[in-house]
């Protein structure tokens, strides 16, 4: 398995710089709750993307990039 999160993880403090209106966001939408948690899973949805990327850069630099009827082919079989 390429990403996965960990049950039994260590922890780290870190400092991070945050735009003001984002951290705004993040306040209203968390509220007084778990800050940490919210940043965490955030943190952790962007490598999964970082990761799905890298794996398609590879696969496309093997295979040669998607073509557009590869991916018509796909959606309309996922429709």
């Amino acid at each position: 398995m390429i990403w996965s999160m960990t049950t039994n993880a260590e922890y780290v403090r870190k400092s991070f710089t945050i735009q003001a209106g984002l951290w705004g966001e993040v306040e209203e939408l968390v509220g007084g709750g778990n800050q940490s948690a919210y940043i965490a899973r955030a943190l952790q949805r962007q490598v999964e993307r970082d990761r799905l990327d890298l794996l398609l850069a590879d696969l496309e630099a093997a295979n040669g990039p998607v073509t557009a009827e590869e991916i018509d082919a796909v959606e309309r079989e996922i429709a």
